[in-house]
């Protein structure tokens, strides 16, 4: 049963091109300036699907994490909410840089 579930859900999926997601909207890949709305001070998050040890000037957010789940398809201007760790965080969108 399992398996045809699969199977029906790749057999429905599509593959969205680039000129179909919203240039101002948050998806996997997407680098994105966030400023914490308690303290004002900014930082860049990638959304990524898994971890990597790439050394980069952005802070990786898995898509499964709860900032990640709370910036998946969020948009630029948005204030989104995060149940972290150390309690709630809200995050302003700033932009998406790639």
């Amino acid at each position: 049963a399992k398996i045809r579930e699969l199977e029906q859900r790749l057999r429905s999926a599509q593959v969205a091109g680039d000129s179909a997601v919203p240039k101002d909207m948050v998806f996997l890949g997407a680098v994105v300036r966030l400023k914490d709305v308690a303290t004002g001070k900014s930082q860049t998050y990638k959304l990524v699907g898994n971890m990597t040890d790439d050394d980069t000037d952005h802070i990786e957010v898995t898509s499964s994490s709860p900032l990640g789940i709370a910036l998946m398809k969020a948009r630029v201007g948005e204030t989104v909410r995060a149940d972290l760790p150390r309690g709630e965080k809200r995050f302003e969108i700033v932009e998406i840089l790639e």
